[in-house]
């Protein structure tokens, strides 16, 4: 089983990062192999918005994308990391997000499947907010959804996160409990029904119609990639 973290923080010692890491630490100590991201390490340009993607199946930006989302394709489950600013996750971790782009909410190509759980601190309020966030982007998958292990959001309040040794408790035992959802296939029935219901009905019909009207063109790398996994 492999459990990849995803922090987006500038900080790699900040209060988001080390609560990552206690996350993902649980996970490793729960039996699985882990590996850390730090975003700002890495090399992730701005979405352009060319839908380049839609057409090819990989973004043609130059940078280190293409080569993370291949360890998420390969992950069981991921662990978001990201700070609170202005009651919403930082640039950097939606910058990323925007990265995968309609293609992947097409597709469910790197986040099908997966299970994820999404951590964040707030200097005052906002982090439960950005917790729900993180997950949505696994969990709402339209055309093969995710799972949600749950979120922690941990509001500071002038303290730092060495100073509340209860919230790094609790991010251990959420990385235990990501891997114990992977290894018993917790299918969470109730989580997102309405909207996957919504989904199922309304709009996964119409977007297959636009696939496969344009699947030599426009569409024809979201339409390989749901082909290839049997999903069209």
């Amino acid at each position: 089983m492999k459990i990849i973290g995803i922090i987006s923080s500038d900080n790699p010692q900040g209060n988001s990062a080390t609560l990552t890491e206690e996350a993902v630490y649980g996970a490793q100590e729960a039996g699985a192999d882990v590996e850390l991201v730090y975003l700002a390490k890495q090399d992730i340009k701005f979405c352009t918005g060319c839908l380049k993607c839609m057409e090819k199946g990989y973004c043609i930006l130059k940078d280190d994308f293409e080569d993370l989302r291949s360890k998420i394709r390969e992950a069981d489950g991921i662990v978001w990391g990201a700070p609170t600013f202005c009651a919403s996750m930082n640039a950097r971790m939606k910058n990323f997000f925007d990265r995968f782009g309609l293609f992947e909410r097409m597709t469910s190509d790197a986040f099908g499947g997966k299970y994820n759980v999404g951590i964040s601190t707030a200097a005052s309020w906002g982090a439960a907010a950005t917790t729900k966030s993180l997950v949505s982007f696994v969990s709402s998958s339209l055309f093969m959804r995710g799972y949600s292990s749950g979120t922690l959001g941990v509001h500071l309040n002038g303290k730092s996160i060495h100073e509340l040794p209860e919230a790094a408790k609790k991010a251990k035992e959420l990385g235990h409990k990501l891997v114990n959802d992977i290894k018993n296939q917790n299918k969470y029935p109730t989580q997102n029904w309405l909207s996957r219901k919504l989904n199922g009905l309304l709009m996964k019909p119409q977007f297959i119609k636009v696939i496969k009207l344009k699947k030599e063109s426009d569409t024809k790398g979201v339409y390989q990639s749901l082909a290839q996994r049997s999903l069209i």
